[in-house]
């Protein structure tokens, strides 16, 4: 069970229950409930997420952010007050060094 909107390109999540898996950015809004794994280009978390996230660009957790398990991205940003239990695997930029 998804409840989303799609905005542009980007999906938004409210609450879900199941693995989500975008070619894009995703956002968990505020008050909402992800459980299950998700896999996108970015992901914004205003929300909570119980599942292993992989995120190919930037993760960025908000103030209200509680995040259980591990998390693999390429660059991460945790704001002060966010909660994040699991470990945490940055591959940095993508991008070819010369």
């Amino acid at each position: 069970e998804i409840a989303q909107c799609l905005v542009g390109s980007e999906m938004c999540i409210r609450d879900s229950i199941g693995d989500i898996t975008a070619n894009g950015p995703v956002t968990v809004s505020e008050d909402s409930k992800v459980t299950g794994n998700i896999t996108a280009q970015s992901l914004l978390c205003a929300g909570e997420i119980n599942g292993d996230i992989r995120i190919s660009g930037n993760t960025q957790m908000d103030a209200n952010a509680r995040v259980s398990g591990s998390v693999v991205t390429g660059t991460i940003s945790v704001a002060a007050g966010a909660v994040l239990n699991g470990s945490v695997e940055m591959k940095g930029t993508m991008e070819a060094k010369s």
